[in-house]
């Protein structure tokens, strides 16, 4: 499913701005669809730097805040534990 993503991604990206990759990082953390060998292999082709987090490194990734208000606000009606503070 994240291969399919990245690749409409790249599709959109490169509408938009021929020269993305060369000011594009990826920060993934270490899930098995992130390091799969796969991956890293489409990775590589795109040619874009990417930096792996260690494990359960949500404060290095920003976006994980954004996903934290998210998932305490209408994403999350009853407010039902997402497993994250």
């Amino acid at each position: 499913v994240l291969l399919v993503f990245l690749k409409h991604l790249m599709r959109q990206l490169d509408n938009e701005d021929a020269d993305w990759a060369s000011k594009t990082v990826f920060l993934l953390d270490g899930a098995r669809y992130h390091t799969s060998d796969e991956m890293r292999e489409y990775l590589k082709k795109l040619q874009v730097q990417v930096i792996f987090s260690g494990p359960y490194s949500y404060a290095a990734a920003p976006i994980e805040m954004v996903f934290g208000v998210l998932k305490r606000g209408e994403l999350n009606p009853e407010r039902r534990s997402t497993g994250k503070k």
